[in-house]
Formats: structure tokens, sequence, C-alpha cells
């Protein structure tokens, strides 16, 4: 087994293991607060750790950071006052990874009629899919209204 963390964000949805990566303040936290909102389940927020075994992938949460997202403006949150606590899964396996990009990054692709789709090493051979998902920057600012009335 290998042990890795990365900078990103983990979520299950719709019962699939999802590693979000992107730079630092493109929207990965927000992102996963508003998937909170519709119900599905975060694992981690900031800190991935992905643990490999034999040729799959499992993401996890470090203890100290685990039911919590750190969202500009905010602060860190304890989501559990918030939501339910069958939405914060410890560990699941990673299906695929989510790339959030700018929109003025040049490896995002013009193509409209497909995804645009390439494979993310987990190591030892091992790949998933790794969708590439510009992002605009516009904050989800429903979710953060929703959240500050619980600070």
């Amino acid at each position: 087994m290998t042990i890795k963390t990365l900078h990103g964000n983990a979520m299950i949805i719709q019962n699939k293991g999802v590693l979000i990566l992107g730079d630092a303040g493109i929207g990965k936290s927000e992102l996963c607060l508003e998937l909170l909102y519709q119900n599905e389940k975060l694992i981690a927020d900031d800190a991935v750790e992905i643990k490999t075994i034999q040729q799959t992938a499992y993401l996890s949460c470090p203890d100290k950071t685990f039911k919590k997202l750190h969202i500009k403006d905010l602060g860190v949150i304890d989501c559990e006052k918030i939501f339910s606590p069958t939405q914060f899964i410890k560990s699941h396996p990673l299906d695929f990874v989510v790339q959030l990009e700018l929109p003025h990054n040049k490896s995002s692709s013009n193509n409209l009629l497909k995804p645009n789709l390439d494979t993310y090493s987990i190591g030892h051979g091992a790949t998933v899919p790794r969708y590439t998902v510009t992002n605009c920057k516009a904050r989800a600012l429903a979710a953060l209204l929703k959240t500050i009335c619980y600070l």
C-alpha cells in the first residue's frame, strides 16, 4: 500500500468517488459546498489522501480536517453543524478526476461535441479518467449565504 497527499478535494457524487483538482482559489471548496447542499457526500477538503492498494486507489481524509471545509471569506466551516452525518464519508474508491481550470488555460479543449478527457496516473501503472472543466470563477453565492446563516 502506498499513500500520497494531494492539494485538492474529494467527494462522492452520484455514488462515484471524485477527486477535484485545480489551482488554489479556483473554487474547489465552494463547489463541494454547493454539492453538499445537493445531498452529495464529502470525503476531504484541501488535503486528500490517496491510498493505493494493488491497482485500486482510495480517497480519504486526514483526521484533523474531516467534516470541515475552508471557504474563502468565511474561514473553516464545521459542516457537521449544517449537514446530515450521512454526508461525510471517511474513504471511498476513486472513480475519476475533475481538473478545474480557468477559461484562458491553453490546455482546455475548444471541442464542444465531446468531453475534454484524458487519464490521470494514480501510480504503479494504474490510471483513472480525468475530465478538465473550465471554471468561470463565478462564486456559489447561494451556498455561501446559506452557510452564513449557520455561523
